[in-house]
């Protein structure tokens, strides 16, 4: 882990200062530098205190390069992110091309904390050291931002570590997303005295940003799918099989809560079906921002149990919905609406959005849907963010594995 405190100035140059930048050059270190300098441009900065960056799996044997230019032209003690099928910034997604997208910033006021990890265990160990280190004089909330490989370290476990450790911090973060073909997605985080640029680089691990300052993380976690039928109590389950709700095989439920779909609905319904889990089981009445989504795996027709990709307890509350384009819009309006609120007499300073892959222009039918709502509601913010395999924010008062979702991250300022 690498460690730096941004020196103490004047209320002006505590303000955070950012900027970004994309390119989709055919080769990673000219797509690096195009970007890069844009950020750069845009910050109106000649050195930054960290940078994120974001690349598609086009540029993987140059990840090293692309690093290295980013660190030679910001001088950043701090490069965190990952690879993604898809990358955006505030101008816009890069969809089905190559692409890398990189925010800048600095800020006298920040206390920044990088990292890249090999495993859970080694997570654990970080989350324990980040927790111990000394106070600081932040009236903020902290923010920690995780890159993980989910294909090698358990979400959840990643989750749980963190939280546990670090009470009071706003964990958000998605899943690194890369080649289909070698299924493979890349981690990384800059240290300077490293041996070699590969060292700053994995492709089963997880690295991150923790950002501690005065300021406030404002989330939003658009969702994108509508509810069927009604909610239920799972009374017969054994790890991830479902065999009864509400005392009736799993199947009939959601036989009966798909019955209401449209013809057209029901020719995709094998792939638009999910599960929905009530996270806290102590409210009611119960709303879209209560559930996580989880994939129908498979089903025992001789038994009527479903299989989901998540480990289920008898009692807990499930609700079938159904992935949907409209309800993905109407969604999208609501919890922005709601963050411009919360927004009100605040600079927002930067973002960052998580997407996820299932929300791209195969959902919409359209490119660049989700960023150009999200301009319309914050014209002025820089934003990075990358299309991933899932995504990491919070529900009530703890950090969950999210599917099928949006999420917005805004660093927002006290204007003084």
């Amino acid at each position: 882990m690498r460690e730096t405190k941004c020196k103490r100035g004047l209320t002006e140059s505590e303000m955070i200062q950012s900027g970004v930048g994309f390119s989709t050059a055919s080769t990673g270190r000219t797509a690096a530098d195009q970007a890069v300098a844009q950020a750069m441009g845009h910050a109106g900065i000649d050195r930054a205190d960290f940078a994120v960056m974001f690349a598609t799996p086009h540029y993987a044997c140059e990840y090293t390069r692309m690093l290295n230019a980013v660190h030679t032209a910001t001088g950043a003690p701090h490069i965190v992110g990952c690879s993604g099928m898809e990358v955006l910034t505030s101008i816009g997604e890069v969809e089905q091309s190559p692409g890398v997208a990189v925010l800048v910033g600095t800020s006298d006021g920040l206390h920044l904390s990088s990292f890249i990890l090999p495993d859970a265990d080694a997570a654990s160990h970080l989350a324990s050291e980040l927790a111990s280190s000394p106070p600081h004089d932040h009236t903020g909330s902290p923010l920690l931002m995780l890159f993980s490989d989910v294909m090698h370290i358990h979400p959840t476990s990643l989750l749980n570590a963190f939280g546990a450790a670090l009470p009071g911090v706003q964990i958000v973060g998605a899943g690194a997303s890369g080649s289909l073909e070698k299924m493979e997605a890349y981690q990384w985080a800059w240290r300077n005295g490293v041996e070699t640029l590969n060292d700053c680089i994995s492709h089963r691990g997880v690295s991150g940003l923790m950002i501690r300052g005065d300021f406030s993380p404002l989330i939003a976690v658009a969702r994108s799918c509508r509810p069927l039928g009604e909610s239920y109590v799972i009374t017969s389950a054994d790890g991830h099989l479902i065999r009864e709700i509400a005392n009736r095989p799993a199947m009939e439920i959601l036989q009966e809560s798909a019955a209401s779909l449209k013809e057209a609905e029901k020719q995709h319904v094998e792939r638009a079906l999910v599960a929905g889990l009530v996270v806290d089981e102590e409210k009611y009445p119960l709303e879209i921002d209560d559930f996580v989504f989880r994939n129908i795996a498979g089903v025992e027709p001789s038994s009527g149990s479903l299989v989901i990709s998540e480990r289920v307890r008898v009692g807990q509350t499930i609700q079938f919905h159904i992935r949907d384009k409209n309800a993905a819009r109407q969604d999208m309006e609501r919890v922005l609406q709601d963050l411009s609120e919360k927004a009100a007499g605040k600079r927002i300073a930067m973002g960052f959005y998580f997407n996820c892959l299932a929300r791209g222009a195969g959902f919409y039918g359209e490119f660049n849907h989700d960023t150009k709502v999200i301009r319309r509601y914050f014209p002025d913010v820089p934003i990075v963010g990358f299309l991933g395999n899932a995504e990491f924010a919070p529900v009530g008062g703890s950090s969950v594995l999210h599917n099928y979702t949006g999420v917005l991250v805004l660093v927002a300022e006290e204007v003084r």
